[in-house]
C-alpha cells in the first residue's frame, strides 16, 4: 500500500474516532509510542454504528449535506470502501460547520 494512501485512512480514522468519542489504544512499538485507531475502513462492524450516526446528525442538522442515497446505496452495495468515503466526507463538512 502506498505510504500516502496508508497515512489517509489513518487519518481518515482517527477523524472517526474523534466523532464518535472513541478513544485509541496506545500501542508502543519499534521504540515509539502512539495512539492506535479503529480501522473503520475494514469492517462494516465498526462502520455501521458511524453510518448510523451520521444519518440520525444529518436528520438533526439539515444544514450539512450528504448525499444520504449514496450512502444509502453503498451500504446495500456492501460497498465499504466508498461507505467509508461518504462517511468522511460528512465528518469532514460537520466539523467544518461546528466551528
Amino acid at each position: 500500500m502506498n505510504v500516502q494512501i496508508a497515512q489517509n485512512i489513518m487519518n481518515s480514522n482517527k477523524l472517526i474516532a474523534e466523532f464518535m468519542g472513541d478513544i485509541p489504544k496506545y500501542v508502543i512499538g519499534h521504540g515509539k509510542a502512539y495512539d492506535k485507531y479503529n480501522d473503520y475502513s475494514k469492517s462494516w462492524d465498526l462502520l455501521m454504528p458511524v453510518v448510523r450516526e451520521v444519518i440520525i446528525r444529518h436528520q438533526v442538522d439539515e444544514g450539512i449535506e450528504i448525499d444520504y442515497d449514496e450512502l444509502q446505496n453503498r451500504v446495500m452495495d456492501n460497498d465499504i470502501e466508498r461507505a467509508y468515503e461518504e462517511v468522511v466526507e460528512f465528518i469532514k463538512e460537520y466539523n467544518d460547520k461546528q466551528g
